[in-house]
């Protein structure tokens, strides 16, 4: 048995797959097509695969996916709802097809290739802290560097008295010279400790090791070294920053951005939100980060991700304070993604750049008149 609405337009188009038979100009997605042949087999809330079998009892949502009678009236308020079931709210096809909108990011906008981004984050960072970080690696490692990281005390330099025959010949210049090789020698005895002091992996150890041991925070703590002079000594991994104490949840807080700057950590350091942050960080911890729109993109973050965890809400991305028109272009942000976090009309007025946008751009307006349609139809 089945029930259908016919005379109901889906609000959410599911999309068509070209068929091996049917004459294309791109290759089939075969993934992408089995997929929707999925979606056309399951039952939209419990997934089960016997929805369409001879005999069994299905209806067909507004979206056009087939659910079970009995799944169907499991559905809150089904009495007052009329036809208009299905779409993300209800649907889990619907909102699956809705998670993967937004992650295909423009390959061909320039404002979103990973290096501009880094560039366009490193100049900002010299403007506003006076910290050349592409200086300090050009410059390479120096011995106030390697002392402030280790925190090893310098010796004094100290000087041999020269010989006699060697002060001699400083008053008679044509006099032959001495064989007293180390006679006015000056041992330098600072560059010579400086440069046994170990590198990369080894100097993390020898941090761990001494004490107490050596953490990032005494290091930053003396007011001479950042992420920058860290690489010169061959800290420039994840794994090494983690061993000295780095702590995504504390130091991506904006008290630490002049001396961590997120550009370095995402392209030097391969920091990246779904490797280090995804189940560290929830999405509201992140909103408080206040990371821009290129340093969002550099770590990886996209509307998809953070609704994925399950704990994002509208609150989030208004807290963002990221216009949403620049949301969309640098976080894939959607339609789809805010009707599963239930925005309204209404919730553009809540942040300032959300309500200059919704006033100006054309674009915010379509998805603001979008949202009010369906809060109607509701």
């Amino acid at each position: 048995m089945s029930i259908s609405y016919p005379d109901l337009e889906p609000s959410f188009a599911v999309v068509p797959v070209p068929m091996a038979n049917e004459e294309a100009s791109a290759p089939v997605d075969a993934e992408l097509q089995r997929i929707h042949i999925n979606y056309n087999t399951t039952c939209a809330a419990c997934k089960g695969t016997d929805v369409s079998e001879p005999g069994a009892a299905y209806a067909v949502l507004y979206c056009q996916h087939q659910v079970h009678i009995t799944c169907l009236l499991k559905f809150p308020a089904l009495g007052k709802s009329g036809n208009r079931i299905g779409g993300v709210h209800v649907c889990e096809h619907c909102a699956d097809i809705a998670m993967r909108s937004g992650t295909g990011l423009s390959e061909t906008d320039p404002d979103l290739d990973l290096r501009r981004c880094a560039e366009e984050m490193c100049e900002k960072h010299k403007k506003q802290t006076h910290i050349d970080t592409e200086a300090i690696v050009r410059a390479g490692v120096s011995n106030e560097i390697v002392f402030a990281i280790t925190g090893a005390t310098p010796p004094t330099p100290t000087r041999k008295f020269p010989s006699v025959a060697a002060l001699y010949s400083l008053f008679k210049p044509t006099a032959a010279p001495t064989t007293d090789d180390d006679g006015d020698e000056l041992i330098d005895e600072v560059s010579e400790f400086a440069s046994r002091l170990p590198r990369g992996d080894a100097l993390v150890e020898y941090l761990g090791n001494q004490k107490p041991p050596r953490t990032l925070e005494m290091i930053l703590n003396s007011l001479k070294i950042n992420l920058a002079h860290l690489t010169t000594v061959g800290i420039n991994n994840m794994e090494q920053l983690k061993k000295i104490g780095f702590d995504v949840r504390k130091h991506l807080d904006p008290n630490y951005r002049a001396v961590l700057p997120v550009y370095m950590l995402a392209q030097v350091f391969g920091m990246s939100y779904d490797e280090h942050m995804r189940d560290v960080v929830s999405p509201k911890e992140l909103a408080e980060m206040k990371l821009t729109k290129r340093e969002l993109r550099l770590l990886g973050v996209t509307a998809t991700k953070l609704i994925g965890t399950k704990k994002c809400s509208k609150d989030v991305l208004l807290q963002l304070h990221i216009a949403p028109s620049q949301q969309i272009k640098y976080l894939g942000l959607e339609l789809a993604h805010l009707k599963i976090l239930g925005f309204s009309a209404a919730d553009f007025d809540r942040e300032p750049l959300w309500k200059a946008e919704k006033a100006k751009n054309a674009q915010i307006r379509e998805l603001v008149a979008q949202l009010a349609t369906d809060q109607k139809k509701k």
